[in-house]
């Protein structure tokens, strides 16, 4: 495929990019970046291409390794504002067009910034992800937090009834709902699992029974851990922070 659409096809992705930011779900943005990064590899080997054709004619083995740099540095800064990513990403593509425009008289420039292009895709693909596991955990935060109100005021009315049940009542519900729910050994789609887990905790939930808080809610999530995410640590240690793990928007941050 010729450089200029390739270069066509990587504004296409940063426009699919643009509509997830925007609220559109509809695909995996982790998708759309890995095609950017291989699209990068692809224009970055018709670069090194040419930096072996001008090799090859100047004689100068020594100014080309570094040729690919300062393409791969464009997209450094991708996700520092997301408020910004729009117009950010437009301007990547605008310079790495530029500099397949002006590769000719610029060989020996682009060779000097080639090495650290090779790193910043994989840095960027970190960082986006990191991002949306924060934002995950904020919206899941305010979604309990709302839910949290609610089951409160529910406990208050059910403390004042004489028949209040008790944690035997929950734990005899919870096995038989966690029963049907397999254990988690990565191979599903956490978000989906932890929904699933969410469910069964609202549904014992509504016995208002007082010992079973947010703590005793984690506690049931990590007892459905298994394999190589077996134990549940303590503390969080992909956070910042390292907050402890007692909490299902810990536990979904965790997971």
């Amino acid at each position: 495929m010729a450089l200029p659409d390739i270069l066509r096809n990587i504004g296409t992705a940063l426009d699919q990019i643009e509509r997830y930011i925007n609220g559109d779900t509809s695909f995996d943005p982790r998708n759309i970046l890995n095609g950017i990064w291989i699209s990068l590899t692809t224009v970055r080997g018709h670069m090194q291409r040419h930096a072996q054709n001008a090799i090859n004619l100047q004689g100068q083995l020594n100014t080309a390794h570094n040729l690919l740099n300062n393409a791969n540095g464009q997209i450094n800064n991708f996700i520092n504002d997301m408020a910004n990513v729009r117009n950010e990403c437009l301007q990547r593509a605008q310079l790495l067009t530029i500099a397949y425009n002006n590769e000719a008289n610029e060989r020996r420039r682009w060779y000097q910034i080639a090495q650290e292009r090779q790193t910043n895709g994989q840095r960027m693909v970190f960082r986006k992800q990191n991002r949306i596991n924060i934002l995950a955990q904020e919206k899941a935060v305010l979604q309990i937090l709302v839910r949290k109100c609610k089951a409160e005021a529910d406990l208050a009315e059910f403390n004042r009834a004489s028949n209040m049940t008790n944690m035997a009542d929950v734990n005899q519900l919870l096995g038989t709902h966690l029963a049907s729910l397999p254990f988690y050994d990565g191979q599903k789609e956490p978000d989906s699992y932890y929904a699933k887990l969410r469910t069964i905790n609202e549904s014992d939930q509504s016995l208002a029974v007082a010992g079973f808080n947010a703590a005793a809610r984690a506690n049931v999530m990590k007892g459905k851990i298994t394999g190589r995410f077996h134990p549940v640590p303590a503390n969080d240690p992909y956070t910042v922070g390292n907050p402890a793990i007692n909490t299902e928007p810990f536990f979904l941050a965790w997971l």
